[in-house]
């Protein structure tokens, strides 16, 4: 269950490589690929320092115009797709 101060750590066997501001990530033991666009790659990249749900969604809030309520929207909706694809624990 996802909280505002939930953590999640990178699948040790992801790979990423970073193109044209979007990220490709490969999941080494499964072979399962995702891309993320702008957004997402941030979203990423937060994941990667550890930063919380909510820590990801004020940062977030601060850079780009939308609802407090779509972007949270969003933000869950991808990192339930990251769990559910064995990219992040």
């Amino acid at each position: 269950m996802q909280t505002p101060d939930s953590h999640y750590q990178i699948h040790p066997e992801v790979f990423t490589t970073e193109i044209d501001n979007q990220v490709v990530l490969l999941q080494y033991e499964t072979g399962t690929y995702f891309t993320l666009n702008e957004v997402g790659t941030k979203v990423w990249q937060a994941l990667e320092k550890g930063k919380t749900t909510l820590e990801i969604l004020h940062h977030l809030l601060q850079e780009y115009t939308v609802s407090e309520k779509q972007l949270q929207q969003d933000v869950l909706n991808l990192i339930d797709k990251l769990k559910e694809k064995g990219l992040i624990l």
